[in-house]
């Protein structure tokens, strides 16, 4: 979050009415202050930032965003992505976790998407998908029909979807 609003943050430090003022200032526009808190509880839930040892009451109403004082998350420092887990690389500045699902989680994924499309909207943070599609035992290589099959039911999502 430092990178994205750094004029909200000093020494790895902020407070919500700062985060509040630069999403505004970013977005050229005032922004409500429930968008801004929405913003801010999900940064804390997917710990980026925690809150500070000074700071006062969360949630709060707008004439106490001042006394929210925030901090980067010990866990933003840190790389992980296996198993879902985030990682945060200050080189690139992209989050991006994994994990392995079968066909039928693809629901689970399909029921947090207005969520993720939510963040997306709130925060303008772009947020992509990749699908990796492994098919076969790692024995066998699957036939010729069974790939047919798989990439003409592939394609049917995206064109350029297609197992070799």
């Amino acid at each position: 979050m430092p990178e994205d609003l750094p004029t909200a943050w000093q020494d790895g430090n902020t407070t919500a009415l700062s985060i509040a003022t630069a999403l505004s200032q970013k977005q050229a526009v005032a922004l409500p202050w429930k968008t801004v808190r929405d913003v801010v509880q999900a940064a804390l839930a997917a710990r980026f930032i925690e809150h500070a040892a000074s700071s006062g009451p969360w949630p709060c109403d707008y004439p106490a965003a001042q006394a929210v004082h925030l901090k980067v998350s010990q866990q933003q420092t840190q790389k992980g992505g296996t198993d879902g887990q985030p990682v945060y690389d200050r080189g690139n500045k992209i989050l991006a976790g994994t994990t392995d699902f079968e066909p039928a989680d693809l629901q689970n994924l399909a029921e947090i998407a207005p969520e993720l499309l939510s963040i997306k909207a709130k925060t303008g943070v772009p947020i992509r998908l990749k699908l990796h599609v492994e098919a076969g035992d790692g024995k066998d290589r699957p036939t010729r029909i069974v790939t047919d099959l798989l990439n003409e039911t592939l394609t049917k999502f995206k064109k350029d979807l297609k197992l070799s």
